[in-house]
């Protein structure tokens, strides 16, 4: 099979484009385009796909092979790991996840791959990394080395199994978020929101936001946000303080009208701590 003919899923979607994206969803019909885009879309820029697995049954194959053909599985370009495996060589420890995701870019590049890509969902996570503390380390160790390597990484975390204090920590050691209604992505010196910001997923928008501050950006791009809920003023309003006490601000760039004067309404821009830009 050659890469003309990997599996299409519809255009492409710069945000499933991250170099460590988490994928947050509560609907298996929308992970599974997402998925698949992503896994079509490493596939046609040459790189060799692992999907991790808690599942050590025939389920997982079935379901991949429904979704990419039977062909892409045989084709040994995209590679099934089952889970335990890789907490058994590991022992679940960053360093040695560190050096098992290194060895595993250099074998796929030795096999002539442009780099890898790795899928797994939280149950897979857990099973290799079972400690909490030791999974956000691994979390943070893979975008580092995604920053590093030709190394792409995919996360899945479904809203009716994870808890949202786990989602909070998760979403913050991504550098890329596609969210059920809104997406986010660290991009240089700035963060670029997209999408609907509410109730439902405001916990989360400032989990990302709070990410992107303490690695000192201080430019949120919100030229694509369709909606901004009063709970997304609130997450505005409490990230503030910190950069007050510091003398810094934060630039809200290109707010649409109506968010606009919300900001000036609520007072949010008086102090110069929040600052307008166009």
């Amino acid at each position: 099979m050659t890469a003309s003919e990997w599996p299409r899923f519809g255009p492409p979607t710069r945000w499933l484009e991250g170099a460590h994206t988490a994928l947050i969803h509560k609907s298996r019909r929308v992970e599974n385009e997402r998925v698949g885009i992503w896994m079509a879309g490493a596939l046609n820029h040459g790189q060799q796909v692992f999907y991790k697995h808690a599942d050590p049954g025939p389920a997982v194959r079935r379901w991949l092979t429904t979704l990419l053909g039977s062909d892409v599985l045989d084709s040994y370009h995209v590679q099934l790991i089952a889970a335990a495996r890789c907490h058994a060589e590991t022992g679940g420890q960053p360093a040695a996840l560190r050096d098992w995701h290194r060895a595993l870019i250099e074998q796929a590049r030795g096999a002539g791959h442009r780099g890898v890509a790795i899928v797994c969902d939280g149950a897979a996570l857990r099973t290799i990394t079972p400690d909490p503390a030791a999974m956000l380390t691994h979390e943070r160790d893979l975008t580092r080395l995604a920053a590093t390597y030709p190394l792409t990484v995919l996360c899945r975390y479904d809203t009716a199994t994870e808890r949202p204090s786990t989602l909070h920590q998760l979403v913050s050691v991504h550098s890329t978020l596609d969210d059920i209604t809104f997406m986010a992505r660290r991009d240089l010196n700035r963060l670029v929101v997209s999408g609907d910001i509410d109730a439902s997923n405001a916990d989360r928008f400032a989990a990302i936001l709070r990410a992107a501050i303490d690695e000192g950006i201080r430019i949120v791009d919100v030229g694509e946000v369709q909606f901004f809920a009063a709970a997304g003023l609130h997450v505005l309003h409490d990230a503030l303080p910190p950069l007050r006490a510091a003398g810094q601000a934060l630039a809200l760039y290109r707010p649409h009208g109506v968010l606009r004067r919300m900001l000036e309404v609520t007072g949010l821009t008086e102090n110069g701590t929040l600052i307008i830009t166009d």
